[in-house]
């Protein structure tokens, strides 16, 4: 769908436009940002709600060419920046 300057998208339009899908939400909560793998412990975030594995932020921080890294992790720059996640098992989550 596509719009010129003088269409006005209605709300329906706008809500298809910005709604995320259950899938790429689901794979948003289960794998790194950065290296697209499955998340392994100990899980991290950063202020802005990505999650990474840990392992993962530590080599692109102590990685001197950041060329190939994500965009999106260029306010990473020290281990301060950040949180470890103490995450646990939902008991009433089935994986089937």
């Amino acid at each position: 769908m596509e719009f010129d300057e003088e269409t006005i998208p209605t709300r329906d339009e706008l809500a298809r436009l910005t709604k995320d899908s259950d899938g790429q939400c689901l794979y948003k909560w289960q794998h790194c940002s950065i290296t697209q793998q499955l998340l392994t412990k100990p899980v991290v975030a950063c202020e802005m709600g990505q999650l990474y594995s840990k392992q993962a932020v530590i080599e692109l921080i102590l990685s001197e060419d950041r060329s190939s890294a994500p965009t999106r992790t260029g306010h990473i720059e020290k281990l301060k920046d950040i949180v470890e996640l103490q995450l646990t098992p939902n008991p009433a989550y089935d994986d089937k």
